[in-house]
């Protein structure tokens, strides 16, 4: 290799280095200039959620027994009034500041009941999500606590959720996470209420337990209660042993759908016959049915 080939090949390797090490310096001022900028107000995140109670330890033993948030800190600081105190609670990754102060004011407006608590300005309440809302809407029933509603749609096939007061009645509502709005949440779409009613009227014909209970698993909520003149019924099992004893004790009888079907929200309304096939309208009666998220939660009967 020649003296001038080799110069070459030298200067070329000498200028690429140069040239990484440049663009190297470059990107690492960018990193720091985008680094820098990220440090301000896109930065922010939430630390927590601050509201008074009348109860410190009231409030945190509540907060723990029905939600396990645990404490993380204590703390007294001056205000005019005199001495305040502040307590820091954390659960699943969320901090509450629970405050109490000296002659702490009730603003009643504020504790309405639903809708009237949306007109004073202010925060409403303490939002949370959850996978499965049915199951922790029975939880939170075993553990005694006050429900403003349960399980209810806000609208029309979403935003399915249960309200709850904490021991000062502020408002916690818990929403099933599927059922939220998001971009990558689809909109739940309506049941047809005549297929819901027709499918639901199969079930109470059927005659195979065990044929039913497929059915029943597949229709109705885990948590279903039905409300019937001669009991309530709660659970899908119970509910299969309540349809073979009324079936066993009117042999070769069905259920029809009498006239048409009324709907509105989440409620389904309809007049049904019962009995034999050489006199189906022997029993007479209405049904009226509660949906949530596609399946029955609940069913009302009158007999006529």
């Amino acid at each position: 290799m020649n003296k001038q080939k080799t110069f070459t090949l030298g200067l070329t390797a000498f200028l690429l280095l140069a040239l990484n090490n440049v663009q190297a310096q470059k990107k690492t001022t960018i990193m720091k200039h985008n680094i820098s900028n990220n440090a301000g107000l896109e930065s922010f995140s939430l630390f927590n959620v601050a509201f008074t109670v009348t109860d410190l330890d009231k409030s945190i033993n509540w907060y723990s027994n029905v939600f396990g948030f645990k404490l993380l800190s204590r703390s007294t600081f001056k205000i005019p009034a005199g001495d305040a105190e502040a307590a820091i609670i954390e659960g699943n990754g969320l901090k509450l500041e629970l405050l109490h102060v000296p002659d702490g004011q009730r603003i009643e407006a504020l504790f309405a009941a639903p809708p009237a608590h949306l007109v004073p300005i202010g925060n409403k309440s303490l939002v949370l999500q959850v996978d499965d809302l049915a199951q922790a809407s029975r939880e939170l029933e075993a553990k005694g606590v006050e429900f403003v509603w349960r399980e209810q749609n806000l609208i029309e096939g979403q935003m399915l959720c249960s309200m709850i007061k904490d021991i000062d009645g502020n408002k916690i509502n818990i929403f099933q996470t599927n059922t939220t709005f998001g971009p990558n949440v689809a909109p739940v779409k309506a049941v047809d209420p005549s297929i819901l009613t027709n499918a639901h009227i199969a079930i109470w014909s059927e005659y195979d337990s065990q044929k039913r209970k497929v059915l029943i698993d597949k229709l109705y909520s885990t948590d279903f209660r039905l409300t019937d003149p001669n009991g309530i019924v709660v659970g899908r099992d119970a509910l299969n042993e309540f349809i073979t004893e009324l079936l066993a004790k009117y042999p070769g009888y069905t259920f029809t759908v009498d006239g048409s079907i009324e709907t509105h929200h989440n409620v389904i309304k309809f007049n049904w016959n019962f009995g034999p096939k050489d006199n189906p309208a022997k029993i007479k009666g209405t049904d009226v049915l509660i949906t949530q998220t596609g399946s029955i939660n609940s069913l009302l009967v009158f007999i006529k």
